[in-house]
């Protein structure tokens, strides 16, 4: 375990309050061995590199910590959120939703399933036809709120904050089972009660979470960002109608033309310049109100059609459920989306959250008979379920912490000056990368654990041994 004088333990006690006395110090442990594991992050492997070859207890504490201790993921998650409060700022709370496959193996493993692959798939460029990958594992949806960075205007970092495992309709009964939206939509409202009636927020998804089970189901202080299906039928406002006539009043107007005409017409364009992935782009914008009746009803929709004269960009149709926003504004919104596809990159990557494979249900006495099921996948038991819904929100909350105590704790301009040290090659790097916070975290864990003589010592005779050794990058 660190010592005290690790700042990465101030951070730690925050969450003392999720757990019981003992259960936190088996998350400490848990926790320590993630951070430290360089090689494959099997459970196994943590507790080795938590234990460091000595017998401080039995391994099985830090498994049924996972499988059996009394603690929530919810509640670790509204945990992570009220830290990040602080860094987040004085405007809304942008929260990205989008789920991720873990991959993983096994017929007796709680809650696999198979499940469409977008990293392996393709959509058939360059003449040939779109590929669909399926794989074996756990699908997670996630929601991460938008950290902005000090030390690098117009850019955030995603940091998970609640998740929800999805489970295949095969394996779950009519009243259990939740489509990826049904549980986006639980996500987003568990958000709006942290946040309260005061504070904004933005949702922000990809093509499947614009939809009508979303769009239908938003807390008033919630607004959806998303992408526009190129066949989505667009209608105009509902005339005001200065006296009642006979009948009922009209709920929308005219039928606008499709989404492919309008951006093929030159009329209504106008030039704006935004901050989109880490760099200034000179757009082309048309935008309007409208209706889109089958999925939003009689909500009116900011409608953002986007194109660039260099065509280095496809044209793309953006939606917004807050009318009165600018269309640079909803661009800059949906373009802090990728930060989400780098968190989930960097979770399996650095952290392994694919490695750790929990959930296993086996025969509790040697004596009983395997279970005569068929072959293939059967993840309708209940053993293993606890243990398969927290470790990988286990890993995704570790990633989380890392970032926590680097927004209080970290130096930017020492840690890239290190990473260029160690790699001259890299000489176009300004900003640290979550690998560069990842090796600063190691380094004060075991400036905590290793004593101050020998840390001078260390750092005195080579500096940047250790962060070698301990990099992930």
């Amino acid at each position: 375990m660190p010592s005290q004088v690790s700042s990465l333990v101030t951070v730690l006690r925050k969450f003392a309050g999720v757990f019981t006395a003992r259960s936190y110090v088996n998350f400490v442990m848990l926790f320590t061995g993630l951070l430290l594991c360089l090689r494959r992050h099997s459970i196994a492997r943590a507790i080795q590199v938590a234990f460091a070859g000595q017998r401080i207890k039995n391994h099985a504490a830090l498994y049924r910590l996972l499988s059996a201790a009394r603690w929530s993921v919810e509640a670790f998650g509204r945990v992570v959120f009220n830290q990040l409060r602080p860094h987040l700022d004085d405007g809304p709370v942008i929260v990205t939703v989008d789920d991720t496959l873990m991959r993983h193996s096994g017929p007796q493993m709680w809650g696999i399933a198979m499940h469409y692959d977008a990293t392996e798939s393709t959509y058939g460029r360059k003449g040939r036809g779109p590929i669909s990958r399926l794989r074996c594992g756990l699908n997670w949806v996630i929601a991460s709120v938008w950290v902005p960075l000090s030390w690098r205007p117009h850019t955030g970092i995603a940091v998970p904050v609640t998740l929800s495992l999805y489970r295949s309709p095969r394996h779950c009964d009519n009243d259990t089972y939740r489509t990826r939206p049904e549980l986006a939509v639980e996500l987003i409202e568990r958000l709006a009660r942290w946040c309260g009636d005061n504070t904004r927020i933005i949702v922000i998804g990809d093509a499947a979470y614009t939809c009508r089970t979303v769009l239908r189901a938003l807390p008033p202080t919630v607004d959806l960002v998303g992408p526009l299906p190129s066949d989505a039928a667009l209608w105009a406002l509902p005339p005001q109608q200065a006296e009642r006539g006979r009948g009922r009043p009209r709920v929308r107007g005219d039928r606008l033309p499709s989404i492919a005409s309008m951006t093929a017409d030159d009329d209504g364009w106008q030039s704006v310049t935004v901050n989109i992935y880490s760099k200034k782009v000179r757009l082309e914008v048309k935008h309007f109100a409208a209706l889109w009746y089958g999925p939003a009803g009689r909500r009116p929709l900011r409608i953002v059609l986007t194109r660039d004269p260099n065509k280095r960009w496809a044209p793309a149709a953006l939606m917004c459920t807050r009318v009165d926003a600018s269309p640079t504004d909803v661009i800059e919104w949906f373009a802090r989306r990728w930060s989400a596809e780098v968190m989930h990159r960097d979770v399996k990557q650095l952290l392994g959250a694919e490695h750790i494979q929990n959930g296993w249900y086996r025969r509790v006495y040697r004596h009983e008979r395997r279970p005569d099921d068929p072959p293939g996948i059967r993840s309708d038991r209940k053993r293993g379920r606890k243990a398969a819904e927290r470790t990988v929100p286990l890993v995704f909350y570790t990633y989380a912490i890392v970032v926590l105590w680097y927004l209080q704790h970290g130096d930017p301009a020492a840690d890239v000056a290190r990473r260029r040290l160690l790699a001259p090659w890299y000489r176009h790097k300004q900003h640290p990368s979550f690998a560069d916070m990842l090796t600063a975290a190691r380094l004060e864990l075991l400036r905590g654990l290793i004593p101050d003589p020998m840390w001078t010592q260390v750092n005195k005779k080579c500096p940047h041994l250790l962060a070698a050794i301990v990099s992930s990058a």
